[in-house]
């Protein structure tokens, strides 16, 4: 049994969502983001494209490798700090943190 017209219509829409702007630039042609952000094709070799990227500096600009390469560096380190807070930063008394050691003082 095939797909019905309706069930496409659907598909298609679902897609839509994760569709990009797709745009054809030449040489010294340009993009425009917002108000603030330029992208100019800068130059076209074979199959490389150099493109200018004018931003403004509180905005980061990196290329995918680059900006994942960044991401996966802050993650470790999050986790370093995380680890660094659970083991021996905490004072601990017969195997407690200080903290719950206080409060079974006050309990007993």
């Amino acid at each position: 049994m095939g797909v019905t017209l309706s069930q496409q219509k659907n598909i298609v829409q679902e897609r839509v969502i994760f569709k990009m702007l797709v745009l054809s630039r030449q040489r010294d042609e340009s993009i425009v983001i917002g108000d603030d952000i330029v992208i100019t094709v800068v130059d076209v070799r074979g199959d490389k494209v150099r493109l200018g990227i004018d931003a403004p500096s509180n905005i980061p600009v990196h290329r995918q490798e680059v900006y994942e390469a960044i991401q996966r560096e802050s993650i470790r380190a999050a986790q370093t700090r995380q680890s660094d807070n659970n083991s021996g930063s905490e004072r601990h008394y017969g195997g407690f943190p200080y903290q719950m050691h206080r409060e079974m003082e006050i309990y007993q």
